[in-house]
């Protein structure tokens, strides 16, 4: 069962961005506005999923995982977001977003430091399969995450090195190079992203 902060977000973008109602992105799962806004309420995987469809069905944008987390105060993903204020570096902040960010916050993947060296720092994401017809917004999803950690902790966006993705190129495909600043590589072994040392 996931916390019902990602979905949240979701509501959030749609309404704000696309004028959307909030009732719209929640057809078929059972959840309502007000159910969500309870701080005891649970979501399961299989809903946490459907409220996805409909948001890709509804925004009419498959980049659209980018833009999740690009407004929000890490005051809003609770324990997570108040310990991740609370960290010296970015480096300090990982350990907690790899081992609660799925549970507090509802994401679906995770990450972890593979490599480090005088290029950089590789991180690998994990749990995400590469033929789910899902996994480009939930890679979407967790790049917009440290681009919000590094905002909200560093006032600048991460400086990305390289970026590899186990996956075929999306049709938005040219946004990922806009985005990310690095180069791009689809259809790789893994997802990764490789961050400057600095950041």
């Amino acid at each position: 069962m996931l916390r019902p902060i990602a979905i949240q977000r979701y509501l959030d973008t749609l309404t704000h961005t696309h004028g959307i109602e909030p009732g719209r992105l929640l057809l078929g799962t059972a959840l309502t506005p007000e159910g969500l806004a309870r701080p005891a309420t649970l979501v399961e995987p299989g809903q946490s999923r459907a409220v996805v469809e409909n948001l890709l069905k509804l925004s009419g944008n498959r980049g659209i995982g980018f833009d999740i987390w690009s407004r929000p105060s890490l005051l809003e993903v609770g324990v997570v977001g108040y310990a991740t204020l609370t960290s010296r570096t970015v480096r300090d902040a990982y350990p907690l977003w790899r081992r609660y960010a799925r549970a507090l916050v509802g994401l679906t993947g995770s990450f972890r430091i593979v490599d480090e060296n005088a290029d950089g720092v590789t991180f690998v994401f994990d749990g995400l399969d590469p033929l789910d017809p899902l996994v480009g917004f939930y890679t979407e999803e967790l790049i917009g995450i440290f681009a919000m950690m590094g905002t909200r902790l560093l006032s600048e966006s991460p400086t990305m090195v390289r970026a590899t993705f186990a996956y075929r190129p999306p049709g938005h495909a040219e946004r990922y190079e806009q985005l990310l600043g690095c180069p791009v590589e689809f259809g790789a072994p893994r997802t990764s992203i490789t961050l400057a040392r600095h950041w």
